[in-house]
C-alpha cells in the first residue's frame, strides 16, 4: 500500500519556505547553544515575536490582528495574514 500523495497550494508553499528561511536564519543558529546550557532560547523568541510569525489571537475589536469568524462546526474560527518574507 502507498502512501497517500498530496501538493501543496502555492501560498501555502510560499508561508513554508518563509518560514523555512526565517528559522535557518534567527532560530538554528542559537539552537546549540541553548541545548548546552540548557537555557530557555530567548534569543530565538525574541526573533519569533519580532517576525510577525507569531501573535497573540486577539480579535480586531479588542486590538489584536485576527478576524474572528463563526465555525461551520460552531465556536468561532481565527483568520490572520502572515508576512511572507
Amino acid at each position: 500500500m502507498s502512501a497517500p500523495s498530496f501538493l501543496l497550494s502555492e501560498e501555502h508553499e510560499e508561508f513554508r519556505g518563509a518560514l523555512r528561511r526565517f528559522a535557518e536564519k534567527e532560530i538554528a543558529p542559537h539552537a546549540a547553544d541553548a541545548d548546552e546550557r540548557e537555557a530557555y532560547p530567548q534569543a530565538s523568541m525574541d526573533a519569533l515575536r519580532d517576525s510577525g510569525f507569531v501573535r497573540a489571537l486577539y480579535p480586531l475589536e479588542h486590538g489584536g490582528d485576527v478576524t474572528c469568524e463563526p465555525s461551520p462546526t460552531g465556536g468561532a474560527r481565527f483568520v490572520m495574514d502572515l508576512p511572507l518574507k
